[in-house]
């Protein structure tokens, strides 16, 4: 498996599972932008 920092992304919190229904998890790319991948529960 390849490491995320060397691939220049940072893992702020893992998967989570929200009161409103969602799993999220918060990722920084390179270039400082901050994405929330989500699915349904």
């Amino acid at each position: 498996m390849r490491s995320r920092k060397r691939l220049g992304h940072i893992v702020l919190a893992g998967s989570i599972d929200k009161p409103h229904g969602l799993r999220e998890c918060y990722i920084v790319g390179p270039d400082g932008y901050v994405f929330v991948p989500s699915a349904r529960i």
